[in-house]
């Protein structure tokens, strides 16, 4: 993954800024991340979509992110 950070005493407009264009590193327009928060959209829709989805989506990366903390030394 490629990232930039720019650092500045003074106020940088938007404009003034000449970072190169971020290509997917995958096929198609999307991120991962909102591949990921699609399938689980689909997910969610096709088991009956109960509660609403922002709180559906919050429990699963949760219960994610609780499960890599437990591998982590």
């Amino acid at each position: 993954m490629t990232g930039w950070f720019l650092f500045s005493g003074e106020t940088i407009k938007s404009e003034e800024l000449d970072l190169p264009d971020v290509k997917p590193e995958f096929k198609g327009d999307k991120t991962v991340s909102q591949r990921q928060r699609n399938v689980l959209y689909v997910y969610w829709e096709q088991n009956g979509s109960k509660g609403t989805f922002d709180n559906f989506y919050k429990q699963k990366l949760e219960i994610y992110i609780n499960s890599i903390k437990e591998k982590l030394e």
